[in-house]
């Protein structure tokens, strides 16, 4: 059985246990009247020292973490204010998922029919007084950046700035050599399109490719297309010009590049390679229809992976795979067809 599967097997034959106590604490909470005001109003709320006294629902969060053995910290900008952070595992880069939620509520104010601090439950649904997840994500970004004091060029340092677009300009499709050492990108000024290339070995970018005019007209964004090869050493980009769509092998050591076309598409959305090099995983447009192909690098030749009205984007190859690919659809089920429909 997998994790994902013994989860849902656990939830499934806890169920009962699990939603007694979410009604449980979330009753318990409710009634410690951790109600945040200014402090021109803390005379309307008697039951009020200061403003939130999140402390209360902080020392419920406290005990339920510890009976399930996960460890936390508490940090506060001011006492009685607390904020408790829980971890549990993480994933194999090392990174979590970051969960916020709040100890706090809003006033009550009017319209309720009973104890607004008493949580009732009434056609499967919890009713009490509680706080907006927009205010709740507002305040934890108000607290950890008063927290951090972050002030970027004081006690942060502002990131290198490669380059500075003019007024009309617009960056796009930003990539990054697998090597880490070069960074492409592509500028936009009113329909002229350019591929920038950054060396990081020596601080300095240049120009490596210019299509179409610059004049004041509807301009298309989502070209030139880039990627680049595994072994880091050729960008890769797809540009419409003339009505067809060219593809470009740029050489870094060279500074040239290979041309040829891409018959057949009406439109390219975008790039990958294949982890040996060797094939392009491609999103693209034919007869209207946004499918997947595999474009052979050698013999120029592609081959049609879906086929059917469903818009398919963004593939790529599973990392160390040469025959598994993923990529995001808005199609009905997870069935592929290959009969246009």
């Amino acid at each position: 059985m997998s994790q994902r599967e013994t989860i849902r097997a656990y939830f499934r034959e806890n169920k009962d246990k699990i939603r007694k106590m979410i009604v449980d604490l979330t009753t318990e909470m409710c009634r410690e009247k951790t109600v945040n005001v200014v402090s021109e109003k803390l005379s309307e709320h008697p039951y009020l020292k200061f403003r939130g006294e999140e402390y209360r629902v902080g020392e419920i969060v406290k005990r339920v973490l510890d009976e399930m053995d996960v460890p936390f910290e508490e940090h506060a900008r001011m006492e009685g204010r607390p904020n408790i952070i829980g971890t549990i595992g993480q994933d194999e880069n090392g990174k979590r998922l970051m969960m916020p939620a709040h100890m706090d509520i809003v006033p009550a104010g009017e319209g309720w029919d009973g104890d607004p601090f008493e949580v009732t439950e009434k056609d499967g649904f919890l009713y009490g007084l509680g706080k907006s997840i927009k205010d709740t994500y507002r305040d934890w970004r108000n607290y950890y950046n008063a927290y951090y004091d972050i002030k970027p060029g004081e006690n942060y340092p502002l990131p290198q700035e490669i380059k500075k677009a003019k007024p009309y300009e617009r960056f796009t499709d930003v990539k990054v050599s697998p090597d880490g050492r070069y960074i492409a990108w592509v500028s936009n000024d009113w329909g002229k399109r350019r591929i920038w290339l950054y060396d990081s070995s020596t601080r300095k970018s240049r120009k490596i490719f210019t299509a179409e005019p610059k004049f004041e007209q509807s301009v298309d964004h989502t070209y030139p297309v880039l990627t680049w090869h595994p072994g880091g050493q050729i960008l890769t980009f797809a540009n419409e010009e003339k009505g067809g769509v060219q593809l470009y092998f740029y050489r870094t050591a060279e500074k040239k590049y290979e041309q040829r076309t891409m018959p057949f598409f009406e439109k390219v959305l975008s790039l990958s390679y294949s982890p040996d090099g060797s094939r392009l995983l491609v999103s693209a447009v034919i007869n209207g229809m946004t499918d997947i192909y595999v474009h052979t690098i050698i013999s120029g030749t592609n081959e049609r992976i879906t086929f059917d009205v469903a818009d398919d984007l963004n593939p790529v190859f599973v990392r160390g795979s040469d025959d598994e690919i993923i990529f995001s659809s808005n199609r009905l089920s997870d069935t592929l067809s290959n009969r246009g429909d």
